[in-house]
């Protein structure tokens, strides 16, 4: 369904802004603990590619002032080849949806082990055609349930982008995409929705996400899908979650 290719996501990786904070939780979702990002030095995703239901990309980037000098890990005792990219580090890893994984990882020689759990990918029921001035809903099945599930939309011209989130509970199984909830003037829109599990293992972060994405062009569904900066979307989606 998409190629989603892991040079995107270091061309991606190379040009995105670190953590520098926590925002407000605007759609009054699910939120999580009290938690400063100050005391991470490290924030790693697993994300599905949506290309391959069981391949995942692994991405291992600083915060603050860290460098990443060094980089080692195993996933079930199977080593991933991780490449750097101006101190962002990636791989990729076969893992199934709804399984639990242990994860060895050295950073700057600093062990670390852990348990991550890949949340399962939700199957939408996307409309044929979407017409972004009127209130549409979306329904979907999820064989089990992540700690957080968000939807994301945004519309674009491809020189600007105008976005827009909305915190789910876990258990939800539809959302209503109010009228105009982007700006209807662009020609393509992309709606996204993303199961996310957080995990926390002395000074690392780790989000493990899954998602079904659909593209519009001119408000009917395309063959394609859009290529998304995860990594972008899941520091804004954690930013939101913690407070």
């Amino acid at each position: 369904m998409k190629k989603f290719t892991i040079l995107f996501l270091v061309l991606a990786f190379c040009i995105m802004g670190l953590i520098t904070g926590c925002g407000d939780d605007e759609d009054g979702g699910t939120t999580g603990p009290s938690i400063d990002p100050e005391d991470y030095d490290f924030y790693m995703t697993v994300a599905s590619t949506n290309y391959q239901r069981n391949e995942n990309v692994i991405t291992i980037i600083p915060m603050d002032n860290n460098i990443i000098t060094s980089m080692e890990i195993s996933v079930n005792g199977v080593t991933v080849i991780m490449t750097s990219c101006m101190n962002f580090w990636t791989g990729s890893a076969n893992m199934d949806e709804g399984q639990a994984y242990q994860v060895e990882a050295i950073i700057n020689d600093n062990n670390y082990s852990f348990t991550i759990n890949i949340p399962h990918i939700p199957i939408v029921n996307w409309p044929v055609n979407w017409i972004v001035t009127e209130p549409t809903t979306i329904n979907w099945t999820l064989t089990a349930d992540a700690e957080y599930q968000e939807f994301y939309g945004t519309s674009t011209d491809y020189i600007t982008w105008d976005e827009a989130y909305a915190d789910l509970g876990s258990s939800d199984r539809s959302f209503t995409i109010p009228a105009n909830w982007v700006d209807p003037n662009y020609p393509d829109f992309d709606l996204m929705l993303m199961e996310m599990n957080f995990s926390f293992e002395d000074n690392l972060i780790v989000s493990c996400l899954s998602f079904d994405d659909a593209l519009y062009v001119q408000g009917r569904l395309s063959g394609d899908s859009g290529k998304h900066n995860i990594i972008e979307i899941s520091k804004n989606m954690y930013k939101r979650i913690f407070k």
